[in-house]
């Protein structure tokens, strides 16, 4: 029996969120999908979006934060989140759009 392959993406909300599930789409839905979703990124399962795997992650973009230690400590904390998740599940490709 063949492993599905294991895709690693994030929905950050918006346009991207939209542009994921497209690519998402045209890859297939033979996939094991893990995703990274901040607050504004939809849910897996609903709008279109395929079923997988969540772990909450804080938006870090830059021009919405009120102050650079903010986005410093959102982006530590999704660095950790992605390297705990990577450590414990081997993943296949990771799919980023932006």
């Amino acid at each position: 029996m063949r492993k599905k392959p294991v895709v690693l993406t994030i929905l950050s909300g918006g346009g991207f969120t939209f542009e994921t599930k497209c690519l998402l789409t045209a890859i297939g839905n033979d996939l094991d999908l893990l995703y990274l979703k901040t607050y504004f990124g939809g849910t897996p399962g609903e709008g279109g979006l395929p079923e997988g795997e969540s772990y909450p992650v804080p938006s870090f973009a830059s021009m919405t934060q009120r102050s650079a230690r903010v986005s410093v400590d959102a982006f530590w904390k999704t660095f950790v989140t992605t390297f705990d998740l990577l450590r414990h599940r081997p993943v296949d490709l990771v799919l980023a759009v932006g």
